[in-house]
């Protein structure tokens, strides 16, 4: 996902973040070929999920930006 997300804020289009994550050279691709018949409907959610995160941040970050906005207001 943090690959995904990373392409995505360097700029990268959809179908270049498919290519790369499904390219067996490079190591992030593994995840995907593990799942087999899956692959393809796993790189779909992970890809989606990667597009609408917010900017700079992964899912996985435990804090959306509004709350850090919130919580730096009260300071």
């Amino acid at each position: 996902m943090a690959a995904c997300v990373a392409m995505f804020d360097a700029g990268f289009e959809e179908a270049q973040v498919w290519a790369v994550m499904t390219d067996p050279t490079n190591d992030i691709s593994e995840k995907y070929f593990e799942k087999g018949r899956q692959g393809e409907r796993y790189l779909a959610l992970t890809i989606s999920k990667a597009a609408n995160a917010p900017w700079g941040e992964t899912p996985r970050s435990g804090r959306s930006k509004a709350r850090r906005v919130r919580r730096t207001a009260r300071v």
